[in-house]
């Protein structure tokens, strides 16, 4: 049990509010269930309680580290998503009617905008390779 509570502060030591509050939630449940289960299986149940509150975190954390060992990598994907939704939102603006009712120039600029769009999110690709 000791292991187990030094495992979790140990990965909890930059949570440490999520850390207490898991903690005394740890502690409650401990007292009532100890009766009503085995050992292990309030051991079990426990840990699924204490995983749950940072359960994002760390699935947000596993996502950058799968995606590869630098950091940047996982950065590089984001952008490249989030501008790729941009450019798509763009595109679709241009063949609306309301990009028809603009000047000129602003429909220049835009077009502009997009191509410079596409020439960013092709060298975010091959960065990406």
């Amino acid at each position: 049990m000791k292991k187990i509570i030094e495992k979790i502060k140990k990965f909890w030591n930059s949570k440490p509010v999520l850390f207490f509050v898991s903690f005394f939630t740890f502690v409650a449940l401990v007292l009532s269930l100890v009766d009503c289960f085995s050992e292990e299986t309030a051991h079990g149940i426990l840990a699924l309680l204490l995983i749950i509150p940072v359960a994002p975190y760390v699935i947000k954390k596993a996502k950058q580290l799968s995606s590869s060992d630098k950091p940047y990598i996982y950065r590089l994907k984001q952008e490249r998503k989030e501008l790729g939704a941009r450019k798509e939102k763009l595109s679709n603006f241009i063949l609306s009617e309301v990009f028809s009712n603009l000047s000129d120039e602003d429909q220049q600029l835009l077009k502009n905008q997009l191509t410079a769009m596409k020439e960013y999110y092709d060298i975010l690709i091959e960065r990406l390779k």
